[in-house]
């Protein structure tokens, strides 16, 4: 997690693919970030993939002021409206421009997954100052 915005945690696991403790690691972090509460709650958009509807998760999110609302298979991409209208100029843009940079300014390097957090956090620092 070098170079990457303050704040920010790493979670990877050997098969890729997102774990139940993945998964409420990430609800916890979110949860103490955007200052959620039963009193001050906030409705969360997950897809309906496996990891998200464990029992542990759905139990910190009840208890935490975190509604989650979880979309039927093969529907949610449809429904990525922040997809397009925020996440698309971060993305697309400035996350995009980011990579390209670094390649331009050093040929023959290979990119590397350790360089994404790097790359979001000046791409989310551009999208910021615009």
């Amino acid at each position: 997690m070098q170079h990457c915005p303050p704040g920010c945690i790493g979670l990877a696991h050997k098969s890729r693919w997102t774990t139940r403790e993945h998964f409420l690691a990430s609800l916890k972090h979110f949860a103490r970030h955007i200052n959620c509460s039963p009193e001050r709650p906030v409705l969360l958009l997950l897809d309906n993939h496996e990891p998200h509807v464990s029992t542990e998760a759905v139990d910190f999110a009840n208890n935490n002021g975190t509604n989650l609302l979880s979309f039927p298979p093969h529907c949610f991409q449809k429904l990525q409206l922040l997809d397009h209208s925020v996440c698309y100029p971060l993305k697309k843009k400035y996350y995009n421009t980011e990579c390209d940079s670094r390649m331009h300014q050093h040929r023959g390097m290979t990119l590397s997954i350790h360089d994404i957090p790097e790359f979001v956090r000046e791409a989310y620092l551009h999208e910021r100052a615009q």
